[in-house]
């Protein structure tokens, strides 16, 4: 199985989640595995030779269509399949079902839910992007937040709000304090697991 313990210029499932998508993916099963190495991202295109599209230490793209009519015995078939291929974990772009997660979650199988604002396509590129140029990634990654920040300051949503944008995106606590040392606004990230 994958380890938790990785070496500092390797991608893991946490460096993917904040660095290449949407802030409002979640972890749908094993956020205690955010650590996991993950050596490439494979869109897979069909359930027909699994082991020949998937390797070990891969993050597997399944696009709405494959899981869309699978049955419960179908999806343990496949979620079995994956963790006896030893694949990082699995990113869908739907929500599943909790019987679902449970087998995931026996199986200690990382499943991330992106959210409806990012396609098939930009997940991959952004996924491939990061895992082939980590620098470019971290910089456009800062861009987005920088204009993200900016707009919030020009719609006056207040400190609080950044604070917590930005504890999302690190992963960090995030703490604001006057020069007093009185804190303003403190965020803490959801689950406050991702290193």
């Amino acid at each position: 199985m994958n380890t938790n313990n990785t070496p500092s210029d390797e991608i893991t499932l946490s460096h993917i989640l904040r660095l290449a998508l949407p802030l409002d993916t979640q972890f749908a099963a094993c956020s205690s595995e955010a650590q996991r190495s993950v050596k490439w991202v494979v869109l897979l295109t069909g359930w027909e030779g699994l082991a020949a599209q998937v390797e070990a230490g891969d993050l597997v793209l399944l696009p709405p269509s494959l899981p869309h009519k699978l049955t419960l015995p179908q999806w343990k078939q496949k979620l079995n399949r994956f963790a006896e291929l030893d694949i990082s974990g699995l990113l869908l772009f739907a929500p599943i079902p909790q019987k679902i997660v449970a087998e995931a979650e026996r199986l200690d199988l990382p499943i991330l839910i992106a959210p409806e604002t990012i396609t098939v396509r930009e997940a991959n590129r952004a996924i491939a992007a990061l895992l082939v140029d980590r620098q470019s990634a971290t910089n456009e990654r800062g861009l987005q937040l920088y204009r993200a920040l900016s707009e919030m300051s020009r719609e006056e949503k207040g400190l609080q709000a950044m604070t917590d944008l930005v504890a999302k995106l690190t992963g960090k606590i995030v703490l604001v304090q006057d020069k007093r040392l009185e804190v303003k606004a403190l965020s803490v990230p959801s689950q406050n697991q991702i290193e």
